[in-house]
């Protein structure tokens, strides 16, 4: 074995220790509020105890269980952990989530390409001439990697739409980039071991061949399904914004006297639960993204089936190049002799083998899979608790449309506010269908 050899097999090495690490960071994300605060990516619904209260307003029981965790967790290593990078430059600075996400596709393009370059350097070396096939073969899944980079960074920069003023973290930025590159290194094969085990056995296996080609057209095929399901969300996000600028000033004025009437019924509301020894919520925003924003459910199938549909593809996408991953990397029969007589701990250590890049490949899968699963749940208590912020607000004014006495110090809306308020019932305040699983149908 030689040093070159040795430094082929060391990035597949540090991709399987940073994916030990990033469970422990997931750890983190589901036990450490803060933390979650921290690393939070996502536009909806960060945490269990932060993201319904940030967007639907549905905070008072939620800060008290942050004060109860952080009373409870103030002398442990996480707590620390967290407080140290909170107050480093990793958690004072702020950028903005485009220019994260631009730099997560650019580091994962980058590194894949640098990967591919090495991938074929075996054969450029070898100079032998039925090694091509086979090397190009096997560079399959890392080129599908490079390609999902791709078609992310265009839609990050062409397709997707996002909020002015959405920031995140520098930690954030750089776990995201740190990601993309143990994910390209977890995609590619080390190429020194190629004219050893993959390489003649798919020469040799028209079935896996085949296989692998079946994998590539599922990895394009899913990319086109999540570009299309990103460009759902974004168009909804444009509608919102669209509705926003072409709302009248006159129309805007009726709603914002109607909202003074709904603010004091939702006070009474408040002191009525207070008597009652209730948690009494936070007052809700009139352009508060528990009315602003609705789930695509009835025209789209594929929000019917899963509420994060584009995670279910991301999840699927990095399946399928494991799969590819332990295909190109199955070894020929009469090679298992020869590879069982080098097994020495310099062999373990340092040697290129096909088979940690397998599992470095079910690693990032893995890790997706948690990581979108504890993201998506957040989404969900998002529409949970805006559709319990809209059943409020709905109740009341009902309410005040009916004179109810329930009402309180409401009162009885004027003649002219009635129709606005009609309106905003019927538009505004009808709660979301909601698909029964986040990102697995059936399982999750």
């Amino acid at each position: 074995m030689t040093l070159l050899e040795c430094v082929e097999g060391l990035p597949v090495r540090l991709a399987l220790i940073y994916w030990v690490a990033s469970f422990i960071v997931l750890l983190l994300r589901l036990f450490t509020p803060d933390f979650e605060k921290l690393a939070a990516y996502g536009g909806h619904g960060g945490s269990a105890s932060s993201g319904a209260r940030t967007h639907a307003a549905q905070g008072s029981a939620a800060a008290r269980g942050d004060k109860k965790s952080k009373a409870g967790g103030a002398h442990t290593w996480p707590f620390f952990f967290t407080a140290a990078i909170q107050a480093s430059p990793l958690g004072t600075r702020k950028v903005s989530r485009k220019q994260a996400f631009t730099s997560f596709y650019v580091t994962g393009l980058a590194t894949s390409a640098l990967l591919l370059a090495a991938h074929f350097s075996e054969y450029l070396r070898s100079a032998d001439p039925s090694l091509l096939y086979p090397t190009c073969l096997s560079a399959v899944p890392l080129v599908l990697f490079f390609l999902h980079c791709g078609v992310r960074l265009a839609e990050t920069r062409r397709v997707q739409r996002f909020r002015a003023g959405d920031t995140v973290t520098l930690f954030a930025a750089i776990a995201g980039c740190t990601f993309y590159t143990a994910a390209a290194a977890s995609s590619s094969l080390p190429p020194a071991n190629l004219s050893e085990l993959s390489s003649r056995w798919m020469f040799e296996s028209t079935n896996i061949q085949w296989m692998i080609v079946t994998g590539a057209v599922t990895h394009v095929w899913v990319q086109v399904v999540q570009v299309m399901v990103h460009t759902i969300l974004a168009g909804l996000r444009r509608q919102a914004e669209t509705r926003k600028s072409e709302t009248t000033e006159e129309s805007q004025e009726l709603k914002e006297s109607v909202w003074r009437y709904v603010q004091k019924g939702l006070l009474s509301c408040k002191k009525t639960k207070e008597k009652r020894g209730g948690h009494a919520d936070e007052p809700y925003a009139l352009h508060g993204s528990w009315r602003t924003y609705h789930f695509p459910y009835s025209p789209n199938p594929v929000f019917q089936c899963v509420l994060d549909p584009h995670y279910t593809c991301e999840i699927v996408l990095y399946s399928v190049n494991t799969v590819l991953m332990l295909l190109c990397s199955w070894p020929h029969p009469l090679l298992q002799e020869d590879a069982d007589a080098e097994h020495t701990l310099w062999h373990y250590s340092c040697a290129p083998m096909a088979w940690l890049s397998v599992v470095a490949g079910a690693g990032v899968t893995l890790f997706t899979l948690v990581n979108l699963g504890i993201t998506s749940a957040g989404h969900r208590r998002f529409w949970s608790a805006s559709n319990d912020a809209r059943r409020e607000v709905a109740g009341v004014l009902t309410g005040l449309l009916s004179a109810s006495p329930e009402v309180g110090n409401g009162g009885r809306l004027p003649a002219e506010l009635v129709d606005k308020a009609t309106q905003m019932l019927q538009e505004d305040l009808v709660e979301e269908m909601l698909p029964r699983w986040n990102v697995i149908p059936f399982i999750w």
